[in-house]
């Protein structure tokens, strides 16, 4: 692995490993574990959010595990420079991705700030780039904002491979209250 014992360090455009222009993989019609398409064409009124908060199987099994309002979830590679990278180029800290999960959720059953709420209380902000015994800055916090026309990229050989979770992300135990708080005086 390219850090041995280095800081971590997001690499420049430049420096950024070159890419394909198209993936090296494909990708499965359905989630393995909510069983709903992956990929869509997704019902009329479903919306979608990029998280990325540490290793992508972890974070993906948080959103699959909400009682209700996640039609699928979907793990990646975001943020970066490198096309259709694969887990291998994004681990060697070259690429400039976050591992990420898409989660499709009904903001009729669950809101946006739900999502938000369990973001910030299953990242450890503490760990840096860490997560458990990786280190690399795929493992940063983000959260991406999406639209129809953004580049992220899915990982078919990732996605729902461990319906377990087989990352243990776990927070801080900081509870995240939702709204706004009204200040006293």
């Amino acid at each position: 692995m390219f850090l041995h014992g280095r800081t971590p360090r997001l690499p420049t455009p430049e420096q950024a490993l070159r890419g394909r222009t198209e993936p090296t993989y494909s990708i499965p019609e359905r989630h393995a574990v909510l069983g709903n398409p992956l990929l869509g064409p997704y019902p009329e009124g479903l919306e979608i959010a990029d998280f990325g908060l540490g290793c992508l199987w972890g974070a993906e099994r948080k959103f699959w595990q909400l009682p209700a309002g996640v039609h699928t979830t979907l793990v990646g590679y975001q943020g970066g420079f490198t096309e259709h990278p694969t887990y291998e180029e994004v681990s060697s800290g070259l690429t400039g991705h976050t591992e990420r999960v898409r989660v499709v959720y009904d903001p009729a059953v669950i809101s946006y700030e739900s999502l938000l709420k369990l973001f910030w209380e299953s990242r450890n902000p503490t760990q840096g780039f860490r997560q458990g015994n990786g280190v690399g800055t795929q493992y940063r916090s983000a959260i991406h904002t999406h639209t129809p026309t953004q580049a992220a990229t899915a990982e078919s050989s990732r996605t729902a491979y461990h319906p377990a979770g087989y990352c243990g992300i776990g927070g801080t135990g900081v509870s995240c209250p939702l709204g706004v708080a009204k200040a006293d005086g």
